[in-house]
């Protein structure tokens, strides 16, 4: 082997010695930079930031409120008692805005000038804290500026339930007052006589005003006169109430003024279309020369017992030569029904005051959604005779409420858990009358005593709150005067 000869390297200073650059991770926060998402499709969404304010100063511009109610505040008022007696009606410190759950808003004194004024005397004064939440609830407590923090917080160890009693306007008086229990703030309110196309009932009564939820506005008679010939008593007048949110979505329901409160109450159930779910609407058209009280979609086997379900109308009537969207997703048999591919026709069966049935069959494959009814298709038959030749059943209302619902139900309809029609119509049924009833005037009824000369019939009555009392009643075992008393009340299971 040959031996290499190397010369002798000298060792270098460490210091000489050169060294790589450590590897370093990149800042999270620079990789959310904008720059870095310029040619991404996909965007970043950064979380808010959250601020909350700590001491405030006191007797300064500005004081703080925090909400840990549990429930989104729409308004809260803060005054003294030389502020409540020269008002009782109550500020909102916080329009147009709401205070959600864990929010914090800050109250510029100098946009409420009273209250700025009553602060700025730096007396004892003991003020009043009252705040309403979205349901309508009410919070209230005593805050003392001299030594409490000026920074407010309410929270759910405030809520009173004590809500104000709004009185409800005589019927047929000068004025009456629409509600918005909708949970959403309405910027657009109308108020329509649905007989004529008058161009004045596009007016929008809130003007520039938003009707936050569970406001309530007066609304004088005299100030809507193109309502005005539905509104006496005698008319049975019908007015269209329209409104439309913040959002743009509708909200309609009918009134009744001679037979409904006059604090009509707006709720999401009178919303007319919802885009976040899957709708099914039909369109009805009254061509029949009579007004329809109640209209009914069944299936064969349903329509073969007469147990028609839930009445499509719900409070409203459609009129002679009227017509109307329905949409059939609000009730879930229908629902469910209209979900599946269904072969069969549907019932579709129209009734009038008189009890008189117009009928047809609709497929909404074969047919569409759009439904005209007409005198061709008037199909009530000839009633059985009268086992008891039409004889007039007195009941006596000893219940100590007024009944707003009756029905007569034979033990068919019991067993599909259908009540049928309320055999009182537009009556309401006053505590201590006696109320006259012929059961064989109702279809399903005559056709049942017929079938069953010995059978009962249960009758339901319900009070306008939901109370419900239930009796049985047989002609052969209890004759034809009876009462319906307190003691018929319903149990809960």
């Amino acid at each position: 082997m040959h031996e290499i000869e190397s010369e002798a390297v000298s060792p270098s200073p460490i210091e000489a010695v050169p060294s790589l650059a450590p590897e370093t991770e990149v800042p999270i926060a620079a990789q959310d930079a904008p720059n870095d998402q310029q040619n991404s499709i996909a965007q970043l969404i950064k979380p808010k930031r959250v601020f909350h304010y700590g001491d405030v100063p006191r007797y300064g511009e500005y004081l703080i409120v925090s909400n840990e109610t549990g429930y989104t505040l729409v308004q809260l008022d803060i005054f003294n008692e030389s502020m409540y007696r020269s008002s009782d009606q109550m500020d909102n410190l916080l329009e147009p805005e709401s205070l959600i759950h864990h929010g914090q808003q800050r109250i510029a004194l100098f946009k409420f000038p009273l209250l700025q004024q009553a602060l700025e005397q730096q007396g004892t004064d003991s003020y009043s804290v009252n705040a309403i939440d979205i349901d309508g609830d009410r919070y209230s407590f005593s805050w003392l500026p001299e030594t409490d923090s000026w920074n407010i917080e309410i929270t759910e160890d405030e809520l009173t339930f004590s809500l104000e009693d709004i009185t409800i306007p005589p019927p047929q008086g000068d004025y009456f007052l629409i509600t918005n229990g909708t949970e959403y703030p309405l910027s657009a309110l109308y108020v329509i006589d649905p007989t004529k196309n008058n161009e004045i009932a596009s007016t929008n009564l809130l003007g520039d005003m938003v009707l936050l939820p569970t406001r309530i506005v007066h609304i004088a008679t005299d100030d809507v006169p193109w309502i005005a010939d539905q509104l006496p008593f005698d008319t049975y007048g019908r007015v269209e109430i329209q409104a439309e949110d913040t959002d743009g979505d509708l909200y309609r329901r009918l009134w009744f003024p001679t037979t409904d409160i006059w604090n009509i109450e707006l709720t999401i159930a009178d919303l007319q279309y919802d885009v976040s779910i899957d709708t099914y609407e039909l369109y009805v058209e009254n061509n029949t020369n009579f007004d329809i009280w109640y209209l009914y979609l069944a299936t064969e086997e349903y329509y073969d017992v007469h147990a028609y379900g839930d009445d499509l109308l719900e409070d409203s009537i459609l009129y002679a030569g009227d017509s109307t969207y329905i949409n059939l997703s609000q009730f879930s048999h229908l629902s469910e029904l209209l979900a599946t591919d269904i072969d069969e026709p549907l019932h579709l069966i129209g009734l009038d005051l008189d009890n008189e049935e117009y009928h047809l069959l609709w497929s909404p494959h074969d047919n569409g959604w759009s439904i005209e009814l007409t005198n061709e298709n008037f199909s009530s038959e000839p009633l059985p005779e009268a086992p008891y030749g039409y004889a007039t059943l007195l009941v006596r209302n000893r219940t100590g409420e007024d009944i707003w619902y009756l029905y007569m139900v034979t033990d068919a309809m019991v067993a599909l858990q259908d009540n049928g029609l309320d055999v009182l119509g537009d009556i309401i049924w006053r505590s201590e009358d006696t109320q006259a009833l012929v059961p064989e005037s109702f279809s399903w009824v005559i056709s049942w005593l017929s079938a069953y000369p010995d059978g009962s019939l249960m009758l339901i009555a319900e009070t306008y709150d939901g109370t419900i009392y239930t009796r049985s009643w047989s002609p052969q075992t209890h004759g034809w005067l009876i009462d319906l008393s307190s003691e018929d009340l319903l149990k809960e299971m």
